[in-house]
């Protein structure tokens, strides 16, 4: 298990890494990969939730999970296959990809609430990354081009490697929580 989770931190710390070294060649030709890049990382996120949350082995929460990785499935399909070069085109990308981001991190913050009493930094800290992802999404639905998109790859970069950190977090700040108990 421990394993699996540091391969998993490395895959997406180097693909975080790898989406902003590469940010402006994703960019390129009116964002030509821009939905190739997208709707992997969708599928990405879609498949590692249910799969985190099968290892967690709560039933309940996983059959929720696979509901939920459905629809970003279908999101991420529909930017795959549905992008011909077109700036229009373009513009429906950014704002399935602005939609996503906001049930996402939407998600997220309801997560940190839940938790919120046992870890406080911890969820502060992700409640303002998610709320600081929010307000990107807004401009890129609102402003759907280039200038936020690319901006927003930056953001997806980050967002990789932040999936990455925020476990190792949880983990450091859980052990000094309990700690400070004894």
């Amino acid at each position: 298990m421990k394993v699996f989770r540091t391969l998993r931190g490395l895959l997406f710390v180097t693909l975080g890494i790898l989406t902003m070294v590469f940010a402006h060649q994703i960019m390129n030709n009116e964002g030509e990969s821009l939905n190739i890049v997208v709707g992997a990382s969708i599928l990405l996120f879609a498949f590692d939730s249910i799969l985190m949350t099968a290892l967690e082995k709560d039933r309940k929460k996983l059959i929720g999970e696979i509901m939920t990785s459905i629809s970003m499935i279908i999101i991420a399909l529909v930017m795959l296959f549905a992008y011909n070069g077109n700036s229009s085109e373009l513009i429906i990308i950014c704002v399935l990809w602005g939609v996503w981001s906001i049930l996402s991190e939407a998600k997220e913050i309801g997560e940190c609430l839940i938790e919120f009493k046992g870890n406080k930094i911890y969820s502060t800290a992700n409640i303002i990354e998610s709320v600081v992802l929010i307000i990107f999404s807004i401009f890129l639905i609102l402003e759907p081009g280039e200038h936020h998109a690319l901006t927003h790859v930056y953001l997806l970069g980050v967002e990789m490697i932040l999936e990455a950190i925020w476990p190792i977090l949880h983990e450091i700040l859980h052990h000094l929580a309990n700690k400070k108990k004894e």
